[in-house]
């Protein structure tokens, strides 16, 4: 879904920085106790998603602040990699700004609502998949429903 074409758009909207790298795992629960228990590492949306992705933060239950890994369980039939994407945590408020300045770039995407936060999910070079994510003001209480 691309927005309507804006020539105003001269710069990209800003990014907060890191918010996940995702990785595809043969064993995600073990992965997770390692991510946990060597890197200190949370689960910082414990029952969302009925557990898949597993979000392992650097501060639990901030995603305004923490960085870190998002976890699923490995396709066997997808490829060998198990690099999934890289996201980028950027303001609710700016979303309609990269919606605009991803089309002005001509970069396909396509968008998704996981309750707590709406990405737009697209591809760089060489086909890397990137995530650009804002989290809603009131996430950290969601996880807890």
């Amino acid at each position: 879904m691309s927005p309507a074409h804006s020539d105003d758009v001269t710069a990209p909207p800003s990014i907060l920085g890191l918010d996940h790298v995702a990785f595809r795992l043969a064993d995600m629960e073990g992965a997770a106790k390692w991510f946990e228990r060597t890197l200190g590492l949370r689960d910082a949306f414990p029952g969302m998603w009925n557990g898949v992705p597993k979000m392992l933060l650097s501060e639990t239950g901030t995603p305004d602040l923490g960085s870190g890994f998002a976890l699923f369980p490995r396709d066997d039939a997808g490829s060998d990699s198990v690099f999934s994407h890289a996201a980028f945590r950027v303001r609710p408020e700016d979303m309609d700004a990269w919606r605009q300045w991803l089309h002005h770039q001509g970069v396909d995407f396509v968008e998704q609502d996981h309750d707590i936060a709406q990405s737009i999910y697209f591809e760089g070079p060489d086909g890397v998949r990137l995530e650009l994510t804002a989290y809603q003001p009131d996430s950290r209480n969601k996880s807890n429903d």
